[in-house]
């Protein structure tokens, strides 16, 4: 990988935001469970023990959900996939393909920097020949039974 830099940038959005939303949602789901515990000890009447019970399963089986629609949202667990790279180098080759998007054709280009593909789908792209420098934003797309790829915004051009 000559002359080819990949540094650590910003984290997504979905970590950015996502996770504390998660994290505040599961803390006040744990709290609601805690409460409902300390309630019950002092509860004598059967009527009122039942009704506990039932909103001790419920909000137990949600916090249950969340912890693991959470970590269903974070897979794959590599930071890859969660966070961008800056990724800077000369462009070796350059290629574009036709890719399926919902019912539509988009145009996605490929740049080979350091032996490696980045698939970029900014038009700007168009614009680069072999040699020129670039630098692109890119994430890991995760791709079930598949080598996960590259797939980048456009940063500069230099």
């Amino acid at each position: 990988m000559d002359n080819v830099s990949v540094t650590p940038g910003a984290w997504s959005l979905g970590v950015l935001i996502g996770g504390p939303i998660a994290a505040l949602l599961i803390l006040a789901a744990l709290i609601a469970i805690v409460l409902i515990l300390r309630r019950r000890i002092k509860v004598v009447d059967s009527y009122d023990r039942d009704s506990m019970r039932i909103g001790l399963a419920i909000v137990s089986v949600f916090t249950l959900f969340l912890l693991l629609f959470t970590g269903a949202l974070y897979w794959p667990f590599s930071s890859e996939f969660h966070r961008y790279y800056k990724v800077s180098g000369p462009v070796s080759e350059v290629a574009k393909r036709q890719v399926a998007v919902d019912k539509a054709m988009q145009e996605r280009y490929v740049l080979i920097i350091g032996s490696r593909p980045y698939a970029v789908d900014d038009t700007r792209a168009a614009l680069v020949k072999p040699g020129d420098v670039v630098t692109l934003n890119c994430k890991r797309e995760w791709v079930y039974n598949s080598d996960s790829g590259w797939a980048c915004n456009w940063a500069q051009a230099r």
